[in-house]
């Protein structure tokens, strides 16, 4: 008779939630797409916002656009696991996005801002890791809000503002990736997610 091979397995006992914080204009949501369709078992929750929809963005895909009184009445029912107000605009993540992802075994990447970002690690703690983006230099994140065309010059003179109030916030996070090169980028971040699957305390003998 052979012998019995005493084979290891191990199983993911944990989700995540990879939460992704940036100025605007730094590429987040492009880098993020391109690592969701690159990593299996990962999907991009797609947030709630009463902005209006940009030349191009479809409801449900991009963003949940709803009305700034759905909103408010979605924060009295107590249905976001996080919002905030950015540039006069509220965004939230719904906690049913969350619970239907985890309840299938996948885990999830967010794009919020640094308030968001806080407010899920206080209620989800260990199972939160948190990635700041970075602009290569204010210069270029300025030429890339001039080449996306989507603001006013006030506006992104707004948002220029923002990006220095929150690149100081960076120090909170697990993780820095510079999008100097979105390639570069992509290939740093999904090798964050691979290493946090992989920490001891997500893993389980079976």
């Amino acid at each position: 008779m052979g012998r019995r091979k005493n084979n290891l397995r191990l199983k993911r006992n944990r989700r995540i939630l990879f939460v992704v914080s940036a100025p605007s204009g730094t590429g987040k949501t492009t880098l993020c797409e391109r690592v969701v369709s690159k990593i299996p078992g990962l999907v991009r929750s797609i947030s709630c916002t009463t902005r209006q929809p940009r030349r191009g963005e479809v409801d449900r895909e991009d963003y949940h656009f709803v009305s700034k009184t759905d909103f408010d009445r979605m924060i009295a029912q107590g249905k976001f696991a996080e919002w905030a107000v950015v540039y006069g605009n509220k965004y939230g993540t719904l906690k049913e996005t969350i619970v239907r992802s985890l309840e299938k075994n996948q885990d999830i990447l967010l794009q919020i801002d640094v308030q968001g970002a806080r407010m899920l690690f206080e209620k989800y703690g260990r199972d939160v890791v948190t990635i700041f983006l970075l602009p290569p230099s204010l210069g270029e994140l300025r030429r890339r809000l001039e080449r996306r065309g989507k603001d006013s010059w006030k506006k992104m003179e707004m948002r220029l503002r923002g990006a220095l109030r929150e690149l100081p916030q960076m120090v909170f996070y697990d993780y820095i990736v510079l999008n100097e090169s979105l390639k570069e980028a992509a290939k740093k971040l999904g090798a964050i997610i691979v290493a946090e699957r992989q920490k001891r305390e997500r893993l389980i003998r079976s």
